[in-house]
């Protein structure tokens, strides 16, 4: 089993999900549950209740890997405890063991995430694509302070980045309405992920595989041209 407590632990948080409620949607003792996770006395959980758990979280408990679809977990700013250098150290041991070397950032605009007279926006999706794992995506919710996105540094607590000519990050400031998208749809899949950001390299998709996916689920090309507009 390569999934341990504190992977399982850290990724409640990124997706601020409580342990009762965890507790509650798998038929677990959430006295047991927090035990497990805190890593105390008798904090013993069977591997059928840690596949559940894992699955429930989004990740393979046999594998330690991501399962294929989009996760959405919210940055380490929107947290509301108060955060130490050891929470920003497990962030970046988690995000290692997730995406392994060479993710792809973007980093998404809300365009419209203003408050008041604040020239620049304040909500942005920072979005991973693992190379290791072209079927699965990240969406990390996230606040932005003068237009500059924070980003946890397990040395120092927080670097941050903006959009800087020769940056080899990706930048993409979408319609608001394709952001809102991106924040509240929970049907969206990878492959319309990947078409509305214009993801590309990494993501493993071509067109050829993308039109066999479309097809084998019944999708005719008439529906995804009248869905993005082109009919």
């Amino acid at each position: 089993m390569a999934i341990d407590r504190r992977m399982l632990l850290y990724l409640s948080k990124f997706k601020k999900i409580s342990i009762l409620k965890m507790a509650t949607a798998n038929d677990i003792s959430q006295a047991q549950l927090s035990r497990f996770l805190g890593g105390k006395n008798r904090g013993y959980l069977g591997e059928e209740k840690i596949e559940k758990i894992s699955k429930f979280l989004g990740v393979d408990y046999k594998t330690g890997k991501l399962l294929p679809g989009i996760h959405r977990w919210k940055g380490l700013e929107c947290w509301t405890d108060s955060l130490t250098l050891e929470d920003f150290k497990n962030w970046d041991e988690v995000f290692r063991v997730l995406f392994g070397k060479g993710p792809k950032y973007l980093f998404v605009v809300g365009d419209e995430g203003r408050r008041g007279d604040d020239p620049y926006p304040t909500r942005g999706l920072k979005v991973v694509v693992p190379s290791v794992q072209p079927s699965a995506r990240v969406l990390i919710e996230c606040a932005l302070m003068e237009g500059k996105f924070l980003w946890p540094n397990p040395e120092t607590g927080w670097t941050s980045r903006n959009d800087l000519t020769g940056s080899k990050d990706t930048w993409i400031y979408p319609t608001e309405a394709v952001f809102q998208r991106l924040i509240e749809d929970e049907a969206l899949t990878v492959a319309e992920l990947d078409l509305l950001l214009g993801v590309n390299g990494n993501s493993g998709w071509t067109w050829e595989r993308l039109s066999a996916a479309l097809e084998e689920k019944g999708i005719i090309p008439e529906e995804v041209a009248q869905k993005y507009g082109l009919s």
